[in-house]
């Protein structure tokens, strides 16, 4: 049996209106396996093709990202006997008292 196309499947679904209505018919059961696999790529392809565009990261975990970030540049800096940048440790006490 060919793969059924786009325009029959919305078809059937329009037919029938859900797939119960099918359960007790009388149609053979090979269709009705192949038109469950078509149905479900149709559903895949469609949430696949009609998902809203990516958005962005949410702000909490950029915030995080940072606070890890900062920390560890500011040891990096401790142990290699460097003065830790004021503006470091202002914004990590920033994202610290944030948090809380």
């Amino acid at each position: 049996m060919e793969p059924l196309t786009k325009k029959q499947i919305e078809a059937v679904v329009r037919w029938m209106k859900s797939w119960d209505i099918l359960r007790n018919t009388a149609i053979p059961l090979r269709f009705a396996e192949h038109f469950t696999e078509e149905l479900s790529r149709h559903r895949i392809e469609h949430l696949m093709y009609n998902r809203p565009p990516m958005g962005v990261k949410p702000k909490w975990l950029i915030d995080e990202q940072r606070k890890s970030d900062l920390s560890e540049a500011i040891l990096r800096f401790v142990r290699a006997g460097y003065e830790v940048p004021t503006a470091w440790i202002i914004e990590y006490a920033h994202l610290i008292n944030q948090a809380d």
